[in-house]
């Protein structure tokens, strides 16, 4: 096998597999965003258990309260094949993309990606399109946030204020320099939404009957086996579905931060298997 430098560098800029990872191992690292040198701060503390929990935390709360209302546009068959494939192609997708990483080390997002497949344009443009994405979906927690605490608070503040602090308390989590030094609070992140949609299906479940249906009496439930929506009301949920477990591109940045990113598979099949059965 070549030992040529520039050899080296292009194979693995091209994503072909070398002839022998092991004697590769040390350039392989030399390519990645975060190196582990002795002198240096070491960003690679992230084991796969951990980096399954900020992927279970990342995914799981993306769309999760939305799918009943999709499942009852689509039915029980077709909502839960839907499930079924989008969060395979989901699955499918995350592990292209973390492949990809993998072989181009040097890669810290999707929009570094689309550097090496497109070169530079491509690459502003992608991480254009993601700061705005990430723009909307951190305003979107920020108002949850808000309307949640004004819900259950009965204090004279009114919303704004929550979601001044809400927004303090984001950018504070999001100073942090390390995904290791956030781990805690990706557990607490992912334990309480679990356990609230928990209680909230609980509660939808143990009743008789609706609390908007007839006290007495037959009444049509609404739901059905097999539904016949309209093509936009598909659509919407279909899309729903989708959305849900779409989150995958926000993986890689943590992979990065892996003391081994080929532990990558392992963290990402266990997450999108509890997932997709939640």
């Amino acid at each position: 096998m070549s030992t040529d430098p520039s050899y080296q560098e292009k194979n693995l800029q091209i994503g072909t597999q070398p002839e022998d990872p092991e004697k590769l191992e040390g350039v392989t690292e030399d390519f990645e965003v975060f190196k582990q040198t002795k002198d240096g701060v070491n960003f690679r503390t992230v084991g796969w258990p951990m980096a399954t929990v900020i992927f279970l935390k990342t995914i799981f709360a993306l769309g999760v309260l939305s799918i009943p209302a999709a499942m009852y546009s689509l039915g029980a068959v077709g909502g839960a094949l839907s499930v079924i494939g989008w969060q395979a192609l989901n699955t499918y997708t995350a592990v292209l993309q973390g492949d990809f990483r993998n072989n181009h080390p040097r890669c810290h997002s999707i929009a570094d990606m689309a550097g090496v497949v497109g070169g530079p344009i491509m690459k502003e443009v992608t991480g254009a399109l993601f700061i705005i994405a990430y723009v909307i979906l951190t305003g979107s927690g920020i108002v949850g946030v808000s309307i949640g605490i004004n819900a259950l608070s009965h204090h004279a503040a009114c919303s704004v204020w929550w979601a001044v602090l809400a927004t303090v308390f984001v950018a504070l989590a999001a100073s942090v320099r390390k995904f290791h030094q956030i781990g805690w609070l990706t557990w607490i992140g992912f334990a309480s939404i679990f356990i609230a949609v928990f209680i909230l299906v609980i509660a939808v479940t143990t009743r008789d009957r609706p609390a908007a249906a007839p006290q007495t009496g037959d009444y049509e439930f609404g739901f059905y086996a097999i539904a016949y929506p309209s093509f936009a009301a598909g659509m919407v949920a279909s899309c729903t579905i989708f959305v849900s477990g779409a989150g995958t591109s926000a993986m890689l940045p943590v992979i990065s931060e892996m003391k081994n990113p080929r532990d990558y598979r392992k963290a990402l099949f266990i997450c999108m298997a509890i997932v997709t059965a939640a």
